[in-house]
């Protein structure tokens, strides 16, 4: 008697009846799957942050000392302003203007104020010598971009001149202010 060969074990049968199954599968998986995308550009524009002091005028009749008065904005650094005075009499003043502007992309706000050498209080005790500062901004004030918005400091030493005799002073006297503004982004 002959035997009977099954077929399904054949492997020539059986390899291309698998490959076919695989196919099969792969296309139905394929079949079923989606593909999803999201495409996009984003574009950060130039920023620049540019808070400094500008344009310093001295009041006209301040006392000017063979040059030696002056106030200036530094050449490196244009967020420091220096000023030496020598006032010889009473009735001698100096007095200047500096503006705060921001020309940078960015709003400003002011974050704080510190201040170094003699308090108000302190500098009010002394008799022959007059100090304010006005237009200083406050703490959380905003300097929106833009030289049109600009505060304006104003700044005056002066020898007092309704002083007695008993109040000049004995010797020369040196008197060191530092006031710094520290601006942060206003990210309201």
């Amino acid at each position: 008697m002959r035997e009977k060969k099954n077929i399904l074990l054949n492997k020539k049968f059986l390899i291309p009846v698998f490959l076919l199954l695989l196919v099969g599968v792969s296309l139905g998986y394929s079949a079923l799957q989606t593909t999803l995308q999201i495409n996009g550009n984003t574009k950060i524009s130039k920023t620049e942050w540019i808070v400094h002091f500008s344009n310093i005028q001295v009041t006209e009749g301040s006392y000017l000392n063979s040059g030696n008065n002056t106030a200036v904005i530094d050449a490196n650094d244009d967020t420091k302003v220096t000023y030496t005075v020598t006032l010889n009499a009473p009735g001698d003043f100096y007095e200047f203007t500096v503006d705060i502007v921001n020309e940078g992309t960015l709003p400003a706000k002011l974050d704080a104020i510190r201040e170094t050498g003699l308090t108000p209080a302190q500098i009010a005790e002394i008799p022959y010598l007059d100090y304010s500062v006005t237009g200083m901004p406050s703490v959380g004030d905003v300097l929106n971009v833009g030289a049109a918005n600009k505060n304006t400091v104003t700044i005056r030493v002066e020898y007092p001149l309704d002083i007695t005799a008993q109040e000049l002073p004995g010797s020369d006297y040196t008197f060191t202010k530092t006031i710094e503004l520290d601006y942060v982004q206003n990210r309201s």
